[in-house]
């Protein structure tokens, strides 16, 4: 008879269960003592006798599991900054006149005539809504093309105003806020104009949606191509950045 130890593979079934023989590979078949408890990754003492094997006493218990490990989770990626330019082309070019819209030109007036207030109103639509979840960096209008207009062609600035519309209204256009226009002769184009940053956020939220050029005193008086004199008025180009979701 040969005293052999090895270690529990598994649980007992019936009165018999696994054991891998210390030091090698090989599992064997080992009968286990009627009143003997042993557990998985005991270590025991097996008596052979022929080539049967019985497990005669536990050496010791086997050690306690260390708790598992999570696997580290792979860090939380930081959102990317996205920067792009967008260029918005106006859906509509349009002149209010005091008490009704002008349907003959699509042209932009400002000033006084034959006793009528014109303001030239550019329309953007909502498609700035597109910028609602960005920081607008820049923003400004492109293609102010000048053209003549009761007989003066010297130098005239005109004044930009905020429009709460973003379509053609019934009535007359809401103007909110003001800044200086630019100065140009006849037959000047003004490749590109800064207007506020925030006016944009406002047509992005949805609180103001088109520009007007507009003056109190009715003077002085400017024609600027519309839609239908020059396709590339009056665009509003726009540099923006967001963070990546």
């Amino acid at each position: 008879m040969a005293t052999i130890q090895g270690q529990i593979v598994g649980t007992k079934v019936g009165s018999t269960v696994k054991v891998r023989i210390r030091g090698g590979k090989t599992v064997v078949t080992a009968e286990v003592a009627r009143d003997l408890t042993v557990a998985n990754n005991d270590l025991v003492n097996m008596d052979r006798v022929s080539n049967k094997y019985y497990v005669a006493y536990r050496v010791r218990t086997a050690a306690a599991l260390p708790p598992p490990t999570e696997s580290p989770s792979e860090p939380t990626p930081k959102p990317e900054l996205i920067t792009g330019t967008d260029t918005f082309s106006p859906i509509e070019t349009r002149t209010w006149n005091t008490n009704k819209w002008r349907m003959d030109t699509s042209d932009l007036f400002q000033g006084t005539e034959t006793g009528l207030a014109h303001t030239g109103v550019v329309f953007f639509g909502d498609q700035l809504k597109s910028l609602k979840d960005a920081t607008i960096t820049n923003a400004r209008l492109t293609g102010i093309a000048r053209i003549p207009y009761a007989g003066t062609y010297t130098s005239a600035a005109s004044t930009i105003w905020l429009v709460t519309q973003n379509k053609r209204p019934s009535g007359a256009p809401t103007r909110t806020s003001s800044i200086a226009g630019p100065a140009l002769t006849v037959g000047a184009i003004l490749p590109s104009f800064d207007i506020p940053n925030s006016w944009v956020d406002d047509m992005a939220d949805g609180d103001a949606g088109g520009l007007a050029f507009y003056d109190a005193d009715g003077s002085p008086d400017i024609r600027y191509a519309g839609m239908g004199s020059y396709p590339e008025a009056m665009q509003l180009i726009v540099e923006w950045e967001r963070l990546s979701s």
